[in-house]
C-alpha cells in the first residue's frame, strides 16, 4: 500500500473519533437513568471566612473543608424521566482551621476511614456515615423533594451535644483556660455546625446548584445559552438569589462543557435571627449589620453519556460594616475605617473513581 494511503487508512479511525468529539450532537444534554442504576459522586465544600481591619490586619480567618462520597441508587423513574434516588453517605472527611489575629487556634480534622482519637471534637460526624437520604433528579438536573437529610443532621447534633456536656464536666463547667473563642461550647458544637450541610434544605440547595446545569429540553448546540432561576441557601449567611446563565462551550474529549455565570443582579437574602446556637446567632447579627459590596459567582460543568462528569461552582461575597464604638477595634481603626468581611464557598461535585 502506498505510504500516504497507509497513513490515511491508519489515521481514519482517529480522525473520525476526534471529529465526533468536536461535533457532539445538540440533543445529548439530559440525564438518562433507569431503575436499579448505581453510581457515586464525591461532594466537596471549601469555605473561607475572613474579617479584616485595613489591608494589613486580619482579625479572623476560618477555613472549613468537608468532603464525602454519595453512593446513589435509582429507585424508580417516572414517565418524564425524573428519577427517585437514594443516596448514602460514605468516606466523610472534614477539617476546620481557625485563626484569630493571625494566630492559629487549633486545627481539627476528621476522617471516617481512620480511628477516632478520644479528644477529636469532630468525631460526631461519624454519625452521618452510612446514613441515607432521598431526592428526585429531573432530566435537566433539577433536584427536588429531598427527605431524610434532617435525620442525619439531628443524629450528628445529638452526639455533638453530649460531647459538649462531657467536655464541660471534665473542665469543671467552664472553659478551663481554653479561651472563650475555642471554649467547649464552640469546640463541642463544631460537628453540629458542619452537619448543617446535611439538612434537607441545604442538600436540596447545594445539590441543585451543581446538578441543575442542563437545558430544559435536553438539547443545545455549541454556543447556545439557557437560564435557570437559582436560590442557594448559605448556612448562617442566608440565601443567594439570581438568574443563572448557562452556555455550552467547546467540548473536552467526549464531554460537553457548560460554563455558568449569573445574569443580572445577585441578591443576598440575609438569614433571619432565631433557630441557631449562640455562635450562629452572633454570626447572623454580624452579617445583618454588613453592607454587601461585591458578589462573584462562576461555575463549570462537564456532561457526557447521560451523566454529569463533574461540576464546580465558586462563590464569593464581600461586605463591610461600621465598627461599634464600644468594640476593642474602635481604638485601633483609622477615622472612617470599616471592618471588611469576605465569604468564599466552592462546591465541587465529581464522579468517584
Amino acid at each position: 500500500m502506498h505510504t500516504s494511503r497507509l497513513a490515511a487508512f491508519l489515521l481514519a479511525p482517529l480522525l473520525a473519533a476526534t471529529a465526533a468529539a468536536q461535533t457532539q450532537p445538540a440533543g445529548d444534554l439530559a440525564w438518562r437513568l433507569q431503575a436499579g442504576d448505581t453510581f457515586s459522586y464525591v461532594f466537596r465544600w471549601d469555605f473561607v471566612q475572613t474579617e479584616s481591619l485595613g489591608p494589613q490586619m486580619v482579625l479572623r480567618d476560618v477555613k472549613l473543608e468537608v468532603e464525602y462520597v454519595l453512593e446513589q441508587k435509582v429507585l424508580e423513574v417516572d414517565g418524564e424521566g425524573r428519577a427517585r434516588i437514594e443516596a448514602t453517605v460514605r468516606a466523610l472527611k472534614a477539617a476546620v482551621d481557625p485563626k484569630m489575629m493571625g494566630m492559629p487556634m487549633g486545627k481539627m480534622s476528621f476522617d471516617s476511614a481512620q480511628e477516632d482519637a478520644p479528644n477529636n471534637f469532630l468525631r460526631a460526624l461519624r454519625e452521618a456515615v452510612g446514613k441515607s437520604f432521598r431526592f428526585s433528579l429531573a432530566r435537566d438536573g433539577a433536584v427536588t423533594d429531598v427527605s431524610g437529610g434532617q435525620a442525619i443532621r439531628d443524629a450528628v447534633t445529638e452526639v455533638a451535644r453530649r460531647q459538649t456536656e462531657e467536655l464541660k464536666k471534665r473542665l469543671g463547667g467552664g472553659g478551663g483556660g481554653m479561651g472563650g473563642m475555642m471554649g467547649p461550647d464552640l469546640i463541642g458544637t463544631l460537628a453540629a455546625r458542619i452537619s448543617v450541610a446535611f439538612d434537607d434544605q441545604t442538600l436540596a440547595s447545594t445539590l441543585n446548584v451543581v446538578n441543575h446545569v442542563l437545558p430544559p429540553d435536553g438539547a443545545a448546540e455549541e454556543g447556545a445559552s439557557w437560564t435557570h432561576e437559582v436560590a442557594e441557601r448559605l448556612p448562617q449567611l442566608g440565601a443567594l438569589r439570581f438568574v443563572g446563565k448557562y452556555t455550552r462551550g467547546p467540548g473536552e474529549g467526549d464531554a460537553a462543557r457548560i460554563a455558568f455565570r449569573p445574569e443580572g443582579k445577585v441578591e443576598l437574602e440575609k438569614a433571619a435571627p432565631g433557630g441557631g446556637d449562640g455562635f450562629q446567632e452572633q454570626a447572623k447579627a454580624g452579617l445583618a449589620a454588613m453592607e454587601v459590596t461585591h458578589t462573584r459567582i462562576r461555575g463549570e460543568a462537564f456532561f457526557a453519556a447521560g451523566r454529569l462528569r463533574s461540576s464546580k461552582v465558586e462563590q464569593r461575597i464581600d461586605a463591610v460594616a461600621d465598627i461599634p464604638p464600644d468594640s476593642p477595634m474602635a481604638g485601633m481603626a483609622k477615622p472612617g475605617e470599616k471592618i471588611a468581611a469576605r465569604f468564599e464557598l466552592t462546591l465541587t461535585y465529581r464522579q468517584a473513581n
